[in-house]
């Protein structure tokens, strides 16, 4: 049975975000959702996101009926862990199809060992970015609430061997395949 992972970032305490995750997450049914960091608080050099509502997001990934893994990102606290009642992880390998998925919040990318990886998922940035270095594919995600230099708000799919980046209104932005 294949497995369909979804992958979000940077909702940064953002209802209306979580609003649109939430209506992804129906539509596409994945097997598992992957949240890349920077979930709850808006960070000091963002403006705060619509409809900014932390303890809103909290409950809504607490409620989540499909299995997810939370990344730590650089705006994440111990408070948020205590909120959202589950440990952050500071990556996540996942291994799948044969393929190795890392995930990562992308603030430490110089200190990652990716040897042997199909890809790179991560955050951060909060624009949309695919980029191939050694074999490996880096993917930068926008972030769903803020993103920057007019990129879309957008998630990534897994499926099939396929990694596919889509803005919330469905309009496919990149897409890698492994081998």
């Amino acid at each position: 049975m294949n497995q369909k992972l979804l992958f979000f970032t940077d909702i940064h305490g953002s209802l209306y975000a979580m609003k649109e995750i939430l209506r992804v997450i129906d539509e596409e049914k994945p097997d598992k959702v992957v949240f890349l960091g920077d979930l709850l608080y808006h960070g000091p050099r963002n403006p705060f996101p619509k409809e900014y509502n932390p303890m809103g997001v909290a409950e809504a990934i607490k409620s989540l009926s499909v299995p997810s893994v939370l990344v730590k990102g650089n705006c994440d606290s111990e408070v948020d862990e205590m909120v959202i009642e589950r440990k952050f992880q500071v990556r996540k390998t996942i291994n799948i199809d044969g393929l190795k998925i890392i995930c990562t919040h992308g603030h430490k990318l110089d200190k990652l060992n990716c040897k042997g990886a199909f890809a790179v998922i991560y955050g951060h940035y909060h624009v949309n970015k695919v980029t191939e270095n050694d074999g490996v594919y880096f993917v930068n995600l926008s972030s769903v609430s803020l993103p920057k230099e007019g990129n879309a708000a957008a998630y990534a799919v897994y499926l099939d061997k396929k990694m596919t980046l889509k803005s919330f209104d469905g309009e496919q932005l990149f897409e890698i395949k492994g081998e």
